[in-house]
Order: structure tokens, then sequence, then C-alpha cells
């Protein structure tokens, strides 16, 4: 019995310390680079609405925008997905219409430079646009 008090004691920190996330209103932001408290910041980061609803998740290292970043809108659709590394812009990024339909997606290379299709979509999701890269 002792064990199994123990074994969820351990889960609940773990669980507690796992689902503890940086405000992202905290991080300053100046010149490319990301700080908290005066540091190079490297961690995630939430914003929220005023309704508590999850407005962004971001990623940060050594200062930098990295990895995975999702913002939403006040309702919780997805506003966009995009993706960093080490600061830029790389890989394919999608915007969404607050309906849900799928509005531009942009694709960057490893330098972030544009590359491919861009596509524009309007709210009914029929193509408008599209630019080369």
């Amino acid at each position: 019995m002792k064990k199994n008090n123990f074994f969820f004691l351990i889960l609940s920190i773990v669980i507690l310390f796992a689902s503890c996330t940086q405000d992202c209103t905290e991080i300053k932001f100046a010149d490319g680079i990301s700080t908290l408290n005066g540091k190079l910041y490297t961690g995630d980061c939430e914003s929220r609405y005023i309704n508590n609803q999850v407005k962004s998740i971001q990623h940060y290292a050594d200062g930098k925008d990295e990895g995975a970043w999702i913002f939403y809108y006040l309702d919780g659709k997805v506003q966009t997905k995009a993706f960093f590394k080490a600061g830029i812009r790389v890989g394919k990024w999608e915007y969404f219409h607050e309906n849900g339909q799928l509005w531009k997606t942009q694709t960057y290379d490893a330098l972030g430079n544009k590359i491919g299709v861009w596509e524009t979509f309007d709210e009914d999701g029929k193509l408008i646009k599209e630019t080369s890269f």
C-alpha cells in the first residue's frame, strides 16, 4: 500500500512540473533575441486570452525562436502553425481563417528563404492565389 502512495506522489510531482509553462508576456524580445530576467531564454511559453483560452504556444533555445509554434483564435481554433530553427522561419507555415478553413500556406528553406508555391484560399477553401518562389 505504501508503495502505491509513493508512486502517486511522484507521479503528481512530475505532472505538476511538466505542466508549468512560462508566461510569454514575461519574455522580452529585442534584436531577434528573447530573454527572461536578462538571460537568453530556453524553454516553452504560453500566452492566454483574457478568458484563459490559450492564445499561443512558443518554444525557444538560447534566446532564439525554435521548433513548432502555434497560435489560436479566441474560440480555440488554430490560427497559425509555424516552425523555427535557430530563429529562422523554416518549413511549411499554415494560416487558417476563423472558420477553420486553410487561408495561406508558405514554405521556407533552411536559410529562411521563400521557396515553392505559396497558396492563398478564400473562406470556403477555394484557391484564389498562387505565388511561386
